[in-house]
């Protein structure tokens, strides 16, 4: 597998040099009701606060956190919404 090709200068994409496992659009979010969504962003923030700073493990680990609460969430709030 090759790395997709850079972006034209002055396109506005910044380059990347990886494949994403699975795109934003491909992963099917089934979210609970909008107040445990919200208990549980919460909950994921406050292990996310106290996360080593100087660990890139941990970092990682609560980067993915918040990313998975947050598309959750907002799956939630846009399920009220509608």
């Amino acid at each position: 597998m090759t790395a997709p090709p850079l972006p034209a200068p002055g396109s506005g994409r910044q380059p990347t040099a990886y494949a994403p496992l699975l795109a934003p659009e491909d992963a099917a979010l089934t979210p609970l009701g909008l107040p445990d969504e919200i208990r549980m962003a919460r909950e994921t923030l406050a292990e996310a606060e106290v996360a080593n700073i100087h660990d890139s493990e941990a970092m990682l680990r609560a980067a993915v956190g918040c990313m998975m609460r947050l598309r959750s969430l907002v799956e939630a709030a846009e399920a009220v919404a509608q």
